[in-house]
């Protein structure tokens, strides 16, 4: 099947608990997903440490946090 260049991104709300975070970060990623989208308003929760979490747990996908 030939790559069609599209990426894939998937969202998380935050509202896991940051022991899962990582878990999650790894499906994204083992899934095909590019890049996984942080929410930063929702749950009053530090969304630097959500960041640092899934990017310790990953290899290549880009972490963004969707506001700042």
């Amino acid at each position: 099947m030939a790559d069609s260049g599209a990426e894939l991104g998937i969202a998380i709300d935050g509202r896991a608990p940051l022991g899962e975070i990582e878990a999650q970060a790894r499906a994204a990623e083992e899934g095909g997903a590019s890049t996984l989208w942080i929410a930063c308003h929702l749950f009053l929760r530090d969304p630097v440490t959500t960041a640092a979490l899934a990017l310790a747990a990953t290899k290549r996908i880009k972490i963004a946090l969707m506001a700042m």
